[in-house]
């Protein structure tokens, strides 16, 4: 007959049933995390999407990736999709440190900020554009350069080559989706983006020329045929951003500053579904242009013109696929465009479905033709950014819907 097992015998035999059961996360006799790294992964997604603190964010990324060698690799990958790398910083040579050591692979969204002048013989080059390993970014997609307060400057001053050098002889060829820098740049600056032909979004403060007028093709940029998406200060028959236009089929355009319609401007706007000149007032001649320019437009932001000789609704209806519009109006509390704005039963505007009427930086009214009701927001219903943040955030999520609209109609 069996001896009878002690109560020390029996908890160490239910123990060991429990760990056949149930494997510990980072146990170094185990090969796996009970829960599938796919699991963990889609968790990890969740959190993420919902997380809006980016320090909250970063700190509960970081100490998973120190919790346990199943996690490490799926938390930096998501901790290291977008790098804020601010030259000079404390912060920025630990950075650059553990992107060179393994997570540089990550790295799909780089901003790059307080970028200035050259570094005087001697000083550390540790926290400076030169220690970003740009060689491995091998999923970079979207890169943007802020410039120090120091180096805003008019066209035509030097400015330090030394990230763009690095950018046209170390970055992996035909990665970038999109490149903004709002600041003048020489075109010189710019011939790092040859290398991706796949380039679809480029913002721009300006692009001034270096080249002499016997050369007018010494930097035209042959191979970014793929830019739908731009945002511009202005443009002209002869500026640099003007090639950018002519050899793409352009669907998004932004105007900062001036709009001065080129001639054969027709056979380069025939594609706009978005065209943003908010910042610029147009009469009614340049409206009618723009209409007969862009037949294709779904979006439209334009300031008015103060006291219109005709209403504007009755050049704007020739649009046909016209979705939502953002009208400025200079007048404090933009009573004309709001008296026009065409109802539900103005069967020109098949389309249409809102109009955001801005009256000079004070209040916007935002009317549903479908309701009847238009809803005002003014600066004291806006936390960041002001009205114009409100607009920015407003025009992202009426091109959102127009790109989802698109997908499903061609789905």
């Amino acid at each position: 007959m069996a001896k009878p097992r002690s109560k020390k015998t029996r908890r160490r035999a239910a123990s060991d049933r429990i760990d056949d059961r149930v494997t510990i996360l980072d146990h170094p006799s185990r090969r796996s995390p009970i829960i599938p790294l796919e699991i963990i992964g889609m968790i990890m997604d969740e959190y993420v999407a919902g997380e809006s603190d980016v320090k909250r964010l970063s700190r509960t990324l970081g100490r998973l990736a120190q919790s346990s060698r199943f996690l490490l690799a799926d938390a930096e990958r998501r901790l290291y999709s977008v790098v804020k790398f601010v030259v000079g910083s404390p912060a920025a040579q630990k950075i650059a440190s553990v992107l060179r050591s393994r997570t540089a692979k990550y790295v799909r969204t780089l901003e790059i900020s307080n970028y200035g002048p050259a570094l005087r013989r001697g000083r550390s080059t540790a926290s400076n554009v030169s220690a970003l390993p740009f060689s491995l970014m091998t999923a970079l997609r979207h890169l943007e350069v802020k410039f120090a307060p120091c180096e805003l400057f008019e066209p035509g001053t030097d400015i330090n080559c030394e990230l763009f050098d690095l950018l046209r002889d170390q970055l992996p060829e035909n990665i970038l989706h999109s490149f903004v820098c709002r600041r003048a740049l020489a075109a010189s600056h710019l011939i790092f983006l040859d290398r991706h032909p796949n380039l679809k979004s480029l913002t721009l403060e300006n692009i001034y020329t270096e080249i002499q007028p016997a050369e007018p093709d010494a930097h035209d940029f042959a191979r970014l045929t793929n830019v739908v998406e731009m945002s511009v200060t202005d443009v002209d028959e002869t500026s640099q951003s003007y090639y950018f236009i002519k050899r793409s089929e352009l669907r998004y355009l932004t105007f900062t500053r001036i709009f001065s319609i080129p001639r054969d401007w027709a056979s380069h706007a025939m594609h706009l579904r978005v065209l943003d000149v908010m910042r610029i007032t147009l009469d009614q001649s340049a409206l009618e242009r723009v209409v007969d320019c862009s037949p294709q437009l779904q979006l439209l932001l334009f300031t008015l013109c103060d006291s219109p000789k005709t209403n504007p609704f009755d050049v704007l209806y020739r649009l046909e696929r016209l979705e939502a519009l953002v009208i400025m109006e200079k007048n404090l509390f933009a009573t004309y465009t709001c008296s026009v704005v065409p109802k539900d039963d103005d069967l020109r505007f098949k389309t249409l479905h809102t109009v955001l009427i801005m009256s000079k930086y004070s209040a916007a009214f935002e009317y549903c033709r479908a309701t009847g009701v238009a809803h005002m927001t003014d600066e004291s219903d806006v936390a960041v950014g002001g009205l114009l943040g409100f607009v920015s955030e407003w025009k992202a999520k009426q091109i959102r819907l127009i790109q989802n609209g698109h997908v499903e109609q061609s789905a």
